[in-house]
């Protein structure tokens, strides 16, 4: 479906930015809409993603909306309702996305307990002809729904690659049947795929793509005794790394140099630790040895965390520069028919490793969302423009720079807070674009249920640091 809306009016004001523009307002849900992010930028548009899953009213679509770069303001809005089985009993999820230059792939599953079987289903929105078109990527048998599998998604660092891993029921002793798709995402078509079959006694914990192509998942023992362990698996072959001792791995990121894999997480070093985000494992995967595994004891006054989130990670300046993020956990909730849980974010840092696996720089970065219990709330968003980075870090119109080569502030770029009609009630700092050729950034913000592309251009009057 395409809804086309008529440029109206926009705002442009000043302020420590040398000028703000605001587009045309258009309907969002910030409670519902997930996976928001900028995509395909170009010297005149820019597109914003997003999936909706409500059960109450029943909504599932794709959003892909357009936007001119001039000033902010929405052209098109495009969606497309989730592909999958019409039988009401159906169960639907929402995997993922990825993009390239000229596309948007979003991923969702399908899954019914008379059939049997997930069907995984890949949805590619083209920049060029502005269509939709659902292709069925696997279907998979199951059990019983409550023996039915998870279907995961991992992109790699450079975003050539993604990942498609369908894990069959995973308890214990049972045989384990895992169905791998790897996609290129300029064409978003499979370009190589794998059935893996384990036999082993463990449990699924992660999965992550190489800039190579490759996949890693990562499992630990189902009886707690000892540490993860991780295979590695290419079109050609299958590998399995361990680590010595009770080593617990969390949320692993693959960051590669040449032809060299690495794997940086955030680890347990025994299962008895009360605290399980105290240590930053540097692993290198193509040798099976660790660097380092460095005592990092700031997120251990996170109480409830479910994650803490390497972000992004960059090479410069001799150094590995790591933007993390804490997730915990603040409640639960009814939504649609069965309890979930409400997450926020919180704590972030920004860490340095030299080559060696030193930790040579830490600075606390983020602020604590001013809403909570929704996936959109991020603490930060982190840009890289020439070698520096961008930091929206204060639920606003607001950037800190930071010097790579120390992670000290330079300059502060803020809004005019004198000017009432910028004071929207949310900001996402994450959904966060920048133009080089104009110097531009854009923003996502919101007031009631409508939301705006902001346009910030042209500094003025930094607060020097």
């Amino acid at each position: 479906m395409k809804k086309i809306y008529n440029l109206i009016a926009f705002s442009i004001f000043a302020s420590a930015f040398g000028q703000i523009s605001i587009g045309n307002a258009f309907p969002f849900d910030v409670k519902v809409e997930r996976d928001v992010k900028f995509v395909m930028p170009d010297s005149k548009t820019l597109y914003l993603q997003s999936a909706v899953y409500t059960d109450y009213p029943q909504d599932r679509k794709f959003y892909v909306r357009k936007f001119d770069n001039s000033n902010g303001s929405i052209i098109q809005e495009y969606n497309q309702s989730y592909p999958g089985s019409d039988d009401r009993a159906a169960i639907y999820e929402y995997i993922g996305s990825f993009s390239s230059s000229q596309k948007v792939t979003f991923l969702n599953e399908s899954r019914l307990g008379k059939a049997k079987k997930t069907d995984v289903y890949k949805t590619v929105f083209d920049k060029e002809t502005s269509k939709f078109t659902s292709v069925l990527l696997g279907s998979y048998p199951f059990e019983s729904m409550i023996k039915s599998g998870n279907t995961y998604i991992a992109n790699s660092d450079n975003g050539k690659y993604a990942g498609v891993l369908y894990h069959s029921y995973d308890g214990r002793k049972a045989e384990k049947k895992l169905y791998l798709n790897i996609l290129d995402t300029n064409s978003a078509e499979v370009v190589w795929s794998k059935d893996i079959t384990l036999t082993d006694d463990s449990s699924m914990r992660y999965f992550a793509v190489s800039n190579s192509g490759n996949a890693i998942i990562t499992r630990d023992p189902s009886d707690y005794k000892g540490s993860s362990k991780v295979i590695i698996i290419s079109k050609e072959d299958q590998q399995e790394k361990t680590f010595e001792g009770d080593l617990i791995m969390y949320q692993p990121y693959l960051f590669s140099m040449g032809d060299k894999d690495y794997l940086f997480a955030f680890d347990a070093p025994n299962r008895s630790s009360k605290d399980y985000y105290t240590n930053l494992l540097f692993y290198d995967l193509s040798e099976g040895q660790v660097i380092s595994n460095n005592t990092v004891n700031d997120y251990a006054n996170v109480k409830k965390p479910d994650a803490v989130l390497l972000r992004k990670i960059y090479y410069q300046n001799n150094q590995f520069q790591i933007f993390t993020e804490s997730k915990y956990s603040v409640g639960t909730t009814k939504t649609g028919m069965f309890p979930e849980p409400i997450y926020t974010y919180g704590k972030s840092l920004a860490l340095a490793l030299d080559e060696a696996g030193k930790l040579v720089h830490r600075t606390s970065i983020g602020a604590t969302p001013y809403a909570s219990g929704i996936d959109n709330y991020r603490s930060y968003g982190v840009l890289n423009i020439q070698g520096n980075y961008s930091i929206n870090d204060e639920g606003g119109r607001v950037i800190n720079e930071l010097n790579s080569s120390d992670f000290k502030q330079t300059a502060k770029f803020v809004k005019n807070t004198d000017d009432k009609s910028l004071n929207f009630q949310i900001r996402l700092p994450h959904v966060l674009s920048y133009d080089n050729s104009t110097k531009t950034y854009y923003f996502l913000e919101i007031k009631d249920r409508e939301a705006y592309i902001v346009k910030a251009s042209g500094y003025m009057k930094p607060e020097k640091k």
